[in-house]
């Protein structure tokens, strides 16, 4: 199997994890930043995946505090959700939120 340059040791891959969280912002569109909150996930066979399903469900989902609050209350978002992604090797957990330029800061200490 080509591995694209990542070294294998048996089945699994070798993979550099994250020491600490990460906070990245991304250049979407010009009028549109996207500020993304990462932690280190589970794998698929981790019994705390399950936890984390029900937590990006509870993120996600229109209706949600998190959503209410960030766009329906405060005005600061597009959109918000959560992402988990699960594999074999640990995967990552995270929060998204899709805001204008001018709004990230504030996004950034309601989020």
């Amino acid at each position: 199997m080509e591995t694209g340059g990542i070294p294998q040791t048996g089945w699994a891959w070798e993979f550099k994890f994250l020491d600490s969280v990460k906070r990245s912002l991304k250049l979407a569109i010009k009028s549109r930043r996207v500020l993304l909150i990462g932690f280190r996930g589970t794998t698929l066979l981790d019994k705390d995946r399950y936890a984390l399903e029900l937590l990006q469900e509870a993120c996600s989902d229109l209706g949600s505090r998190l959503f209410m609050r960030i766009r329906d209350k405060l005005g600061l978002a597009y959109y918000v959700g959560a992402q988990n992604f699960a594999g074999l090797c640990p995967g990552y957990f995270a929060f998204y939120v899709g805001t204008m330029p001018e709004k990230v800061e504030l996004v950034k200490r309601n989020y």
